[in-house]
């Protein structure tokens, strides 16, 4: 039945009701055949090839044991009573390693919020899993929480946004044969929380124009991707909230979803000398994440690329969204200890450092939207489990 079931995703030929079955019964060894077939490479040499190394590995190395002797001083001098820990594991979202101040740089500042970091710029989500050194530092550490980041890199990495389109439109698009893509859409149609109270409604609405012209350039891969990273967080959630959860009682995680994405190779000269780190950063893989991939199939018009782009964050925040509920729903248990930080819509077209780095006070505001979450502050949402970022009055 696996096999059949697998075969049907990798082809984008699955129903919800089948996704739904396969995400509860895949063995470890099916999330491997899933991701090698996904990847299209062996296990080795993707785990090779994701791996962080070199000058990267060093400077985020530099950057963790500076927030881990943060992290001491808090935990050995700050009443534990008002101290919230947190375990976080992802990517540069969450360790920049130069220049820029990330979302955990942020958080690490507030008083009251002690960050022990595992995150790796360049971090792929398959890598993430397949070391699982999270386990050890949830073991270490007993945290509150557990904040993750990860999937960005598996899809912007070695140029892999070129696998994610086709070279030109298909008269059927994939979309039509994914029921569950179709869902996640109904969903999110149906879903009037993301209106309330929200400065920025249309971030969190399908725009109907964008979708028909993004869709017929979405390949069965990206589909397929989308439902790997669905079964992949499903095991994650599962192996820690309900295998683990005598091991790991109070623990909740927090996952993230990244914003609309912004296809560029413009190296940012000119731009205002107060931000001149930009044309620096962009000298690190800017335009050769999402741009150039796309130009490699043919797709250089601008729009064109800003409307897949958002198709394809679109699709990863409702996948997100509508994978906590159903695990939820599944483990009734774990209610009330998954939460997502919904960005889509904050950072605007000039506030990108690169093509998938916001500038700080952008990473700023949604650090204090994880805070919110950690802190449990009100907030603007009749969606308990979501948790948006806005943009707030300057203190």
């Amino acid at each position: 039945m696996n096999d059949s079931l697998i075969k049907k995703l990798t082809s984008n030929r699955i129903t919800h009701c089948e996704l739904n079955d396969l995400m509860q019964i895949a063995t470890s060894d099916d999330l491997k055949s899933i991701t090698q077939s996904v990847f299209d490479m062996d296990e080795a040499t993707l785990l090779e090839r994701s791996a962080v190394e070199g000058a990267t590995r060093w400077l985020n190395s530099l950057k963790n044991d500076r927030r881990k002797a943060l992290y001491v001083k808090k935990i050995q001098y700050r009443p534990s009573n008002e101290l919230k820990k947190v375990v976080a594991e992802g990517d540069s979202w969450f360790n920049y390693p130069l220049i820029l101040t990330d979302i955990l740089d942020w958080i690490s500042m507030d008083k009251n919020t002690a960050v022990f970091s595992l995150a790796s710029a360049s971090d792929w989500l398959v890598n993430i899993l397949a070391s699982r050194e999270y386990v050890n530092g949830l073991s270490v550490h007993q945290p509150d929480f557990f904040l993750m980041s990860g999937g960005g890199n598996d899809v912007g990495g070695m140029s892999r946004m070129a696998l994610m389109v086709t070279h030109k439109i298909n008269e059927t698009p994939e979309l039509e044969h994914s029921a569950w893509a179709q869902h996640l859409i109904k969903n999110a149609h149906e879903k009037p929380y993301r209106m309330s109270n929200d400065p920025s409604p249309n971030a969190r609405k399908p725009t109907e124009k964008r979708w028909r012209k993004a869709m017929g350039y979405l390949s069965k891969d990206f589909f397929a991707l989308m439902m790997l990273f669905r079964l992949q967080y499903y095991s994650l959630f599962h192996s820690l909230l309900v295998d683990g959860k005598e091991k790991f009682p109070d623990l909740k995680i927090i996952t993230q979803g990244y914003d609309f994405l912004v296809p560029s190779d413009n190296k940012g000269w000119g731009i205002n000398p107060i931000k001149w780190y930009i044309p620096v950063l962009r000298w690190i893989g800017h335009g050769w994440w999402l741009k150039k991939p796309l130009i490699f199939k043919g797709l250089s018009n601008k729009e064109l690329q800003l409307d897949i782009l958002y198709a394809c964050m679109y699709f990863f925040n409702e996948m997100m969204i509508e994978l906590e509920e159903k695990f939820m729903e599944i483990n009734p248990a774990t209610k009330g200890k998954l939460f997502h930080i919904d960005s889509r819509g904050l950072v605007q077209p000039n506030e990108w450092t690169d093509e998938i780095h916001p500038q700080p006070h952008k990473f700023r505001t949604v650090a204090q939207t994880y805070l919110d979450c950690i802190h449990r502050r009100p907030h603007p949402s009749d969606y308990k489990h979501v948790y948006r970022s806005i943009n707030r009055q300057k203190p």
